[in-house]
């Protein structure tokens, strides 16, 4: 959405948003150590709803609005070739 937002406010022409995550090969929840998570967190709902992590999160957003693993799938490529297709056109040249 940053990017979407600059690009239509005209503060910039292109911007990559991108994110890779790998969770068959690294666990990002065991680098968490809840003895260094401030006591507070755990006493509030919306505090202890941020220690989801994005994984379990993304399969509940996925299960809530009914998007299937193919349509993810099919979002990711169509996403892949948009990129493919502005490098070889020279967008990301300078």
């Amino acid at each position: 959405m940053t990017i979407v937002s600059k690009i239509k406010a005209g503060i910039i022409d292109v911007g990559i948003g991108a994110g890779v995550e790998s969770m068959s090969l690294y666990d990002m929840q065991a680098t968490v150590d809840p003895e260094k998570i401030a006591e507070q967190v755990f006493e509030n709902e919306q505090s202890r709803s941020c220690l989801t992590p994005m994984g379990v999160t993304s399969e509940n957003v996925a299960e809530k609005y009914g998007i299937s693993k193919e349509k993810q799938n099919q979002m990711a490529y169509n996403s892949h070739q948009k990129a493919f297709k502005a490098q070889q056109a020279g967008y990301f040249k300078d």
